[in-house]
């Protein structure tokens, strides 16, 4: 059985009543804010645990149930169009988003941090059609973007507004309308700013 981060929401908010319980307004985790995660025993709430397929060890198993669950499985599912999309950050979620993206036929371009051949050696090892910098377009147009890199230029960029430091924007490689989703936001954000925005709105009336 596998006890995941996000161990209990309230099931009111509007996030948990809209089938989005991972934007939950008053979430309560694993390890944080529920006793538990490196204990040897711990109480849990059935309704957020998942069985763990026994071909799964736990060193497989464990990501699954925290950037798996939270970032890896519902960015793609969410935000991601039949076509190719876009990642920026590298992180142990994308790690998963890229493999999900693979299995699926789809194809993803990562973006990493300016210099991180590493990163963007490794994305492509796992299933990335295409790696560069966040300063670099990919050699196509991407129909989404997802922000995972908690840089904050990038935010205007995606949305296609000023900024002083932006980098060229990864949007620019996207066609209008596009689709663009900011993932791993921090508790409470969900009120603040929407999760997904089209930086090409409509004109008003």
């Amino acid at each position: 059985m596998g006890v995941p981060w996000l161990g209990r929401t309230c099931g009111a908010c509007r996030c948990c009543l809209g089938g989005q319980e991972n934007l939950c307004d008053r979430p309560s985790f694993t390890g944080y804010t529920l006793d538990g995660g490196y204990a040897e025993y711990m109480l849990a709430d059935q309704r957020y645990c998942f069985p763990i397929p026994a071909a799964y060890g736990d060193a497989e198993a464990a990501p699954l149930l925290c950037a798996g669950l939270m970032i890896g499985y519902r960015s793609p599912v969410l935000a991601a169009p039949p076509g190719g999309w876009g990642s920026t950050g590298f992180g142990a979620a994308v790690h998963i988003v890229v493999q999900v993206a693979r299995h699926q036929g789809r194809q993803m371009y990562a973006f990493t941090r300016a210099g991180d051949e590493e990163a963007q050696h490794f994305a492509r090892q796992l299933g990335a059609v295409w790696a560069g910098d966040s300063t670099s377009l990919p050699p196509e147009e991407l129909d989404a973007a997802i922000l995972h890199a908690p840089v904050g230029a990038l935010v205007p960029t995606a949305l296609g507004r000023p900024s002083s430091s932006r980098p060229p924007s990864v949007t620019q490689s996207l066609p209008g309308p596009a689709f663009v989703h900011s993932a791993g936001a921090p508790p409470g954000a969900a009120t603040h700013a929407p999760a997904c925005v089209d930086p090409h709105p409509p004109a008003p009336g």
